[in-house]
């Protein structure tokens, strides 16, 4: 596309004029249609050759085939005529009398010879100058041989053609049997070509022999004018039955002719149509493309008359369009053209919006300026600082109070300066997590501790969102503001949080110490030990969601801690394995208990009560699958105990299991006991026992 001028050498779209994109626009919609156009004509021309050529060959086909009936006829009446001895005395006018009689022998010469080749009468001067002659030889021996006429094609001594002769041996035995040869006459094959409606002059029509001698012919015209067919078309029947071939002279296609071969004589029916008459077709094609290209062309010379009509109102849009950009008041003059007076009324009216909106601006920009004042002393007032990070240019810049709370007195705020500032004992991790703010596509809160040069350590909150532009990058804008006292107050808050767990773990003592002593007192001691245990699992979960402010805990570190009592010192007791995911208040509590149910059955009855004992939990997340959700699958499988026998009745630890998983967080457990050992399968759904970070871990209890 860059040589026909639409592109530049870099590949960008040029700037044409509008006069020749018009243009551009009428070849491409021309050119397309001349070549479909020309691809029709061309398409009709082969179909109306091809139907022509197959007409051709049935023809070819049908004479063939009456063809093979005129020799079989002629053949029949031969042997009619020699079926019956002759007389003693009078052959030849018996022979004539007898041939006489038969309706498809008129006009034939005869000759009757004996078998030792003397020659007994002839009426036809060409058998005698065929006589002894090594084709006639040939024929006389094969019709003796078989006893049945043999049709064989000589040349004509008397004049350039071929003559048909049919030998058939008359009834005896020995050196004097006879045999009789009879000269078809070409006006015998004639009558068959003219009864088969040859007489247009469009169309040729030949019988030839097997080896393309031509007998018999519609008209002697310059192709079937020689004794032989051509030479291209006896090629031809010498490789192929019938087909179709261009006959040409003087190196030029004349004829196309068709050919049929007899099956049972071997002779071919030949056919042939003039060229011109095909040619016809496609001069007519060529006469018709050509009109349509003269119309193509007059359509081109109407489009350049017409593109230099709409020049002049597109010079008129454009100076329209440059007052426009100047902020003039455009006029409301008529171009003459119904579309681009609208585009000229439309111009006029943006002027006048654009002169409004330009007073607007004015007005606006004063009362922006106003506004900012207002927020520079607003945020003044409230001791925040402003700062915005432009990812283009890895640029981070900020007001002069942003500048005071990071603890630069002098200088410039940017990534390095900022860098220095922080404490260096959270150096890292706090610019890793401002980095991750101003590089991600949400609004962010981070707090992060400097260090200002007095030594003192601040507590700095920096709020950061991206404002989208055009260019594609979001600039990040926001403010920061100290919150060292606030600080302050939420680590004096966790710490009364903590004796508040101290004191509520002292009243589950009191809980397990009544739970105790009502144990001694009664006869159901082991319900009593199993409440005692189930007392000191739960004050061990208190003590996981304690150190995260029950937000919630580790899924691998409430496995450690319900399991650390039966673990061995290698760690190869207890297998676990799984990603790390954070679990709900709600979900960390319940499974706690459930882990505590199935380690206190595997260390009373299962692989936890021997030494050679194994337990191994795995657990995975299966993505979401039509309407069924993301889910928490874990597995609790034990090896290497004793021998399991499946319970008689459900306990209490299952009924536990049960009903923790299903009621409180909506899920199912499989139980299997198998002889090698318990397999515990639990499946719970994603949303409701995990938390993506420990802020959305909370929740009630």
């Amino acid at each position: 596309m860059t040589g026909l001028g639409l592109f530049t050498e870099r590949g960008e779209r040029k700037s044409l004029p509008f006069a020749q994109r018009l243009l551009w626009l009428v070849i491409s919609l021309i050119v397309p249609a001349l070549a479909i156009a020309a691809g029709g004509l061309y398409s009709a021309y082969d179909a109306e050759k091809s139907a022509t050529e197959e007409i051709l060959l049935q023809t070819a086909r049908t004479l063939a085939l009456h063809l093979d009936r005129e020799l079989r006829k002629l053949e029949t009446s031969v042997q009619v005529v020699v079926q019956q001895p002759l007389p003693a005395a009078g052959e030849q006018e018996a022979l004539r009398r007898r041939v006489n009689e038969q309706t498809l022998l008129e006009g034939v010469r005869i000759a009757l010879e004996r078998a030792s080749g003397e020659l007994i009468f002839s009426e036809s001067e060409t058998l005698n100058a065929l006589q002894g002659s090594p084709a006639r030889q040939r024929a006389l021996h094969d019709s003796l041989l078989t006893g049945k006429p043999v049709i064989s094609i000589h040349p004509s001594p008397s004049v350039d053609g071929r003559v048909v002769v049919i030998d058939a041996p008359l009834p005896g035995d020995g050196p004097e049997r006879r045999i009789m040869s009879v000269e078809v006459n070409s006006s015998v094959l004639a009558r068959f070509l003219a009864g088969n409606g040859f007489g247009s002059s469009e169309w040729n029509g030949a019988a030839a022999g097997p080896l393309g001698d031509i007998v018999a012919r519609t008209r002697n015209d310059n192709l079937f004018s020689e004794p032989l067919a051509p030479p291209a078309l006896r090629v031809r029947m010498g490789q192929h039955d019938e087909g179709v071939i261009n006959l040409e002279r003087a190196g030029e296609a004349t004829s196309t002719a068709v050919f049929s071969k007899t099956p049972r004589y071997g002779w071919y029916f030949i056919l042939a149509y003039p060229q011109h008459r095909l040619e016809a077709a496609f001069n007519r094609s060529l006469a018709w493309l050509g009109a349509l290209a003269l119309v193509a062309v007059l359509g081109l010379l109407h489009v350049i008359y017409l593109s230099r009509q709409l020049l002049r109102p597109v010079v008129r849009l454009t100076a329209s369009a440059g007052r426009l950009a100047r902020g003039d008041i455009i006029p409301g003059r008529r171009t003459g053209v119904t579309e681009f007076d609208e585009v000229q009324r439309a111009l006029r009216d943006a002027s006048h919006q654009l002169a409004r909106r330009n007073a607007e601006r004015d007005q606006v920009e004063a009362m922006l300026r106003a506004s900012e004042q207002r927020l520079r002393l607003a945020m003044e007032a409230s001791e925040l600082g402003a700062w915005s990070f432009d990812p283009e240019t890895n640029e981070l810049t900020g007001s002069d109070r942003s500048r005071v709370l990071m603890g630069i007195p002098v200088g410039r705020l940017d990534l390095h300066t900022l860098d220095a500032a922080l404490h260096p004992k959270y150096r890292k991790e706090h610019f890793n997590a401002i980095a991750s703010g101003i590089g991600g596509r949400e609004p962010f809160i981070v707090e992060i501790c400097v260090q200002w040069p007095d030594s003192t350590t601040h507590w700095i909150e920096v709020r950061g969102r991206p404002v989208m532009r055009a260019s594609g990058l979001p600039t990040v804008v926001g403010l920061v503001q100290e919150i060292t006292e606030r600080r302050t107050a939420a680590d004096r808050q966790r710490m009364l949080l903590r004796e508040l767990n101290h004191r509520v773990k002292n009243s589950l003592a009191t809980v397990q110490s009544i739970a105790l002593l009502t144990r001694r007192s009664t006869a159901a001691d082991q319900a009593w030990e199993a409440f005692e245990e189930r007392l000191v699992g739960l004050a061990k979960t208190h003590d996981l969601l304690t150190a995260s402010d029950w937000r919630g805990a580790w899924l691998d570190e409430a496995l450690a801690s319900e399991l650390k009592p039966y673990q061995n010192a290698a760690h190869t007791r207890i297998m676990t394995e799984g990603p790390r995911i954070r679990l709900r208040p709600r979900a960390t509590l319940t499974l706690c208990m459930c882990f505590h149910e199935l380690a206190t059955n595997a260390a009373k009855y299962g692989a936890l009560s021997t030494d050679a004992g194994r337990v191994q939990v795995e657990w995975s997340i299966t993505p979401a699958a039509g309407s069924t959700p993301p889910m928490l699958v874990l597995t609790w499988r034990e090896s290497g105990g004793p021998e399991v026998t499946p319970p008689t009745r459900q306990g209490l630890g299952s009924r536990l299991l049960d009903r923790g998983l299903r009621r409180e967080l909506g899920g199912k457990v499989e139980m299997t006991y198998a002889p090698t050992g318990v397999a515990c399968r639990m499946e719970l759904p994603l949303d409701a026992v995990t938390a993506a970070s420990l802020d959305s871990a909370a929740d009630p209890v």
